[in-house]
């Protein structure tokens, strides 16, 4: 297999369903594959997996190089209109490159879309960017046009992705709302006994309220919930600015 040689070229047609065409090359075990997808109605493609429910017309292209199990992906996706489970997007693109296979590896994903809403709730825009390496998962999230008027950057990383407990970090995010504005930063272990907070903090200018404690689902939670220079006239404005 490693000493075959060879160029492939193949296509498939499934009307109203799915189009596929590839390309590519195969020398010393090491496959080189370009293709091109269109699934016309990812409701029907996705019937066999009842837990992601899609619906849409998805595009998709890229490359597929290595030898198996170490496959890597360099590609895209798009759809005007996606939605899988209870996420609805539309002008939804993502750009990824990193290992296909396996739990190790560099991954990196981007993703962006506009009137983004969960469960019929809306999130306006968003793009998320995802860099795994090794155990760890970065992020940066951030939001516009949250509830009509807000904002939200969310970074931070996921570290012991494989582990038995996991741990959070949120570190230099903000939330806005109109002319208001507050910080994020956070530390959560999260396990199968349950979850434990060591900080998760939000603060307005000088008034910050801190959470801290520990669930356990089986027995008992025990959260503090610490106030610290609040003016709650201010705070209302950010969190219910109708009020």
């Amino acid at each position: 297999w490693e000493q075959w040689q060879g160029e492939m070229e193949a296509g498939m047609m499934l009307p109203h369903l799915l189009t596929l065409k590839a390309a590519g090359t195969q020398q010393h075990g090491l496959l080189n594959l370009d293709y091109e997808a269109e699934i016309d109605d990812l409701q029907t493609v996705t019937a066999i997996f009842p837990a992601l429910r899609g619906k849409g017309k998805v595009k998709s292209r890229g490359n597929i190089r290595g030898s198996y199990p170490d496959l890597l992906w360099d590609g895209m996706l798009a759809s005007s209109e996606l939605q899988i489970g209870p996420v609805r997007g539309e002008k939804v693109a993502v750009v990824g490159k990193g290992r296909l296979i396996g739990k190790e590896g560099q991954r990196e994903l981007s993703l962006k879309a506009e009137n983004l809403a969960i469960e019929g709730r809306r999130l306006g825009a968003v793009h998320l960017e995802v860099k795994q390496e090794a155990d760890i998962c970065r992020f940066n999230l951030k939001g516009e046009g949250l509830g009509g008027h807000g904002g939200l950057r969310l970074a931070g990383r996921l570290e012991r992705l494989w582990g038995p407990v996991r741990t959070l970090l949120i570190t230099q995010s903000s939330v806005n709302w109109g002319k208001q504005s507050a910080s994020l930063d956070g530390r959560v272990d999260a396990g199968p006994e349950g979850v434990r907070v060591h900080s998760l903090a939000i603060q307005h200018e000088h008034g910050k309220v801190q959470l801290a404690g520990e669930v356990l689902f089986a027995a008992k939670t025990d959260l503090k919930l610490t106030f610290d220079g609040i003016n709650l006239g201010k705070w209302l404005q950010v969190l219910a600015p109708e009020i």
